[in-house]
C-alpha cells in the first residue's frame, strides 16, 4: 500500500504496478497468501477516518487480471464481501463468506 490510497504489486518483469487506486478510501491492510494471484484489500471510507466506530470493507482482488471481483463473488454466493483468504497445503486458495467456502483459480 502506498500513501494509504494505492495498491501496488511487484511482478517478475515490472515493479510498482498500480493494481487499484481510490483517494476516497484509506487502505488499511492487504491479506495476500504469498505467491498467489489473489488478495483481499481492507479499506475504510476516507471521511470516516478519525470518527468513532469505523466499519471496514473488503475488496477481493484478482492480481493476475488486476481487477476487483466482488461482483462475481456475489453472483456465485449472494455475498459480496470476502473475509479471509486461505491457502491449503496443496497451494489452492479459498475465500470464505458467512456461508460459503469458494476456491479461487
Amino acid at each position: 500500500i502506498k500513501n494509504d490510497h494505492t495498491l501496488l504489486m511487484d511482478y517478475a518483469n515490472k515493479k510498482g504496478v498500480v493494481i487499484y487506486k481510490d483517494t476516497s478510501s484509506v487502505f488499511t491492510m492487504v491479506d495476500w497468501p504469498e505467491y498467489s494471484n489473489w488478495a483481499i484489500l481492507h479499506y475504510v471510507p476516507d471521511d470516516e477516518v478519525g470518527a468513532g466506530r469505523i466499519e471496514e470493507n473488503y475488496f477481493l482482488i484478482d492480481l493476475k487480471d488486476r481487477k476487483i471481483v466482488n461482483t462475481e463473488l456475489e453472483k456465485c454466493t449472494g455475498k459480496s464481501f470476502p473475509y479471509l483468504l486461505i491457502k491449503d497445503k496443496s497451494g489452492r486458495i479459498f475465500t470464505n463468506t458467512e456461508e460459503y467456502k469458494v476456491e479461487l483459480k
